[in-house]
């Protein structure tokens, strides 16, 4: 009998991927933690859902749409170290 394993990170990828969804806030929420997740583990950014959302105003679309850059360098320089504080992961949740 063949077994296979698989990573916990591929098992929660495969949440995401596998997962459908019209919902305009379920697809942004994908989109902003997939960016965030760039070159990072996928678990750390799950642990960190919480505090994208409390971050980026609950993630509603058409407020983070209109970010400017004062509210990107606030994010960068708040204390919350909760979030991936990297300027061009930030931008992409913007202008995504």
């Amino acid at each position: 009998m063949l077994m296979l394993t698989i990573s916990r990170n591929a098992a929660i990828s495969w949440y995401w991927m596998g997962s459908s969804s019209s919902s305009r806030y379920k697809l942004f929420e994908f989109l902003v933690l997939e960016g965030a997740e760039a070159g990072l583990s996928c678990s750390t950014i799950l642990k960190k859902r919480q505090d994208y959302r409390r971050a980026f105003d609950n993630l509603d679309v058409k407020r983070v749409a209109e970010y400017e850059i004062h509210t990107v360098d606030n994010l960068l320089n708040s204390s919350n170290t909760n979030i991936v504080r990297n300027r061009s992961k930030i931008q992409s949740a913007i202008t995504n």
